[in-house]
Formats: structure tokens, C-alpha cells, sequence
């Protein structure tokens, strides 16, 4: 019997490029709170004025330690998270490394995708090992349920699934479908 692998897990960096937005909103609130610091804040004289100039001054000063402190709540955040997410990562690539991994064969049972069962997730069986994933999810492995890429799409698909039991879900880290010649 021959598979055709139609996905496998890939452990890209896309989370330390995450960290750049709360930089930015640091960088954008820091540099407006010495600009309006320096020059002052003042409105156009198109725009008819119901505040004093000082206390535009003030507001647009708190406004931009305002940002300023979002962004930094922002990146505690983002460096509590992405530790943890490197964590989790390690421990499903070790996983894969020491061959801890289980694999299931046969056809798709039970299938409820996310329009069916009017929540945000898709579930399935192989051979009673249940599978359930969400796009929503902040997970590695298999989690597509939209229509135009997702690969698990009916009962009775003849597949062969890698999967590693983590955090008390069977992540999917392998898809592969039977080739009938």
C-alpha cells in the first residue's frame, strides 16, 4: 500500500515576528509623546476650537503614554507566550525526533465538520483515536477547517495519520491518503 502525504507539521518561527507589533506601538507612542513634548500639540485652524490649547496639550500627552503603555502590556504578553510556545514546540519536535509518535490507519469516521456542528472546531475518528482541531486554536499540527485547504473533508477517507497525544489532544502531525492504483 502505498500513501500520498498530503501534510506535514512545519515548526516555522512565526512568533518572533509578532513580537514586532507591540515594538511598534512602543515606538509610535514614545515618539509622539516627544514630538507633542517639543512642538506642542495644535489643531488646524480650518477646526473650529471648543478646548484650550493646554488642555489638548494634556490629552494628546496622556494619549501617547497611553499607547506607549499598551505596547509594552503588549509585549510582556507576547514574552510570557512565546517562551512557552517554544516549549511546547521543543517537546513535539522531540517527539518526532525519539519516534514517540503513533500512527493510525484506516477511513474516516465520524466527521462533523465546522458547519455541521455550528462550533468553531472539525472532529473525526480513525479506528476509535478521536481527532479534534479549530483554526482558533494557537496550536501546532493540522488545525485547517476551511473549505478551500482543508484535507480531511468526508467520512470514509482512507488515510494514515502521525498524531502525538499532547496537553490531552491528539495533535496531527502527519496526513497521508491511500493511493488506489
Amino acid at each position: 500500500m502505498d500513501y500520498k502525504t498530503l501534510y506535514e507539521i512545519d515548526f516555522g518561527n512565526y512568533q518572533f515576528q509578532l513580537i514586532l507589533i507591540p515594538i511598534v506601538i512602543i515606538f509610535i507612542g514614545i515618539i509622539s509623546a516627544r514630538l507633542i513634548k517639543r512642538n506642542g500639540f495644535s489643531l488646524p485652524s480650518w477646526i473650529p476650537r471648543f478646548y484650550s490649547q493646554g488642555f489638548l496639550n494634556n490629552y494628546t500627552r496622556f494619549f501617547s503614554i497611553l499607547v506607549t503603555l499598551f505596547g509594552f502590556i503588549f509585549l510582556i504578553v507576547f514574552l510570557i507566550k512565546i517562551p512557552i510556545s517554544i516549549i511546547d514546540k521543543n517537546e513535539i519536535k522531540n517527539a518526532i525526533e525519539d519516534g514517540n509518535v503513533m500512527i493510525v490507519k484506516g477511513k474516516v469516521t465520524g466527521y462533523s465538520p465546522v458547519s455541521d456542528s455550528n462550533v468553531d472546531s472539525e472532529k473525526f475518528s480513525i479506528n476509535n483515536v478521536n481527532f479534534e482541531y479549530s483554526e482558533n486554536e494557537d496550536t501546532y499540527g493540522y488545525h485547517t477547517t476551511t473549505n478551500q485547504n482543508k484535507i480531511i473533508k468526508e467520512n470514509g477517507q482512507d488515510l494514515k495519520i502521525t498524531y502525538y497525544r499532547f496537553k490531552g489532544k491528539n495533535i496531527i502531525l502527519k496526513i497521508e491518503e491511500l493511493i488506489n492504483y
